[in-house]
C-alpha cells in the first residue's frame, strides 16, 4: 500500500490512543503483526520544541518501531511546522494532526476538534507543514455528536484535499 512516500506492508494502521500507544505497546502490536504504521500518543507541538522531558518520552521509539507516524497537536502554525520539521529531521516517517481531540486541555489552546471551528486558520496551518516536510501526513477527525450538529462532512474534507494532506481518518464517535 502506498502512503504518500511510503510503501507499507499492511494497510492496517495503529491509532493513537491516549495512554497506550507508547513504544512498549506499540512493539507488541508490531509483534503480534498485522499492523505496519504505528502513531503515538498525541503530542504537544510546543512542548516538543521546548525539549520537554514527557513529550520525548511520547515520541520514544527503536528500530523496531517504524514506520512511525507522530501525533502532534497545536494551534500555533510557526509550532506545528517546526516541530513537523523536528519530527522528520529524526526519522518519523509521518506527522499525523489531531483534529478530534475534545479534551479541555488541548482545546483551550485551539488545537483537537477546535481546530475544525476556524477552517480557514487549520488549512493555513495544514499547508505550512505541507511545504515543510516531505513525508507524508494525515488529519484525525472525530465526530462527536456535537461536532455532526455543526459541521459540514464535505466541506471540512474538501478543505484538507486542499491543504495537501496525504490522508484523511475520520473516528466517529
Amino acid at each position: 500500500m502506498r502512503f504518500g512516500s511510503l510503501t507499507l506492508k499492511s494497510n492496517l494502521f495503529l491509532s493513537p490512543l491516549a495512554g497506550y500507544t507508547n513504544l512498549p505497546f506499540r512493539l507488541v502490536v508490531r509483534e503480534v503483526g498485522g499492523v505496519d504504521l504505528c502513531t503515538t500518543d498525541l503530542v504537544n507541538a510546543r512542548s516538543l520544541l521546548e525539549r520537554n522531558p514527557k513529550a520525548f518520552k511520547l515520541i520514544e521509539t527503536s528500530p523496531a518501531d517504524f514506520p512511525l507516524a507522530v501525533q502532534l497537536f497545536g494551534s500555533v502554525p510557526g509550532e506545528m511546522r517546526d516541530a513537523a520539521m523536528y519530527l522528520e529531521s529524526i526519522g518519523v516517517a509521518s506527522i499525523d494532526i489531531n483534529m478530534g481531540c475534545p479534551v479541555k486541555k488541548v482545546v483551550k489552546v485551539g488545537g483537537g476538534s477546535a481546530m475544525m471551528t476556524e477552517l480557514d486558520k487549520t488549512a493555513a496551518l495544514v499547508k505550512g507543514m505541507v511545504k515543510a516536510v516531505k513525508i507524508p501526513g494525515m488529519t484525525t477527525i472525530s465526530l462527536l455528536p456535537i461536532w455532526r450538529a455543526h459541521w459540514k462532512m464535505s466541506a471540512s474534507l474538501r478543505f484538507l484535499y486542499m491543504a495537501g494532506r496525504a490522508s484523511k481518518v475520520l473516528a466517529a464517535r
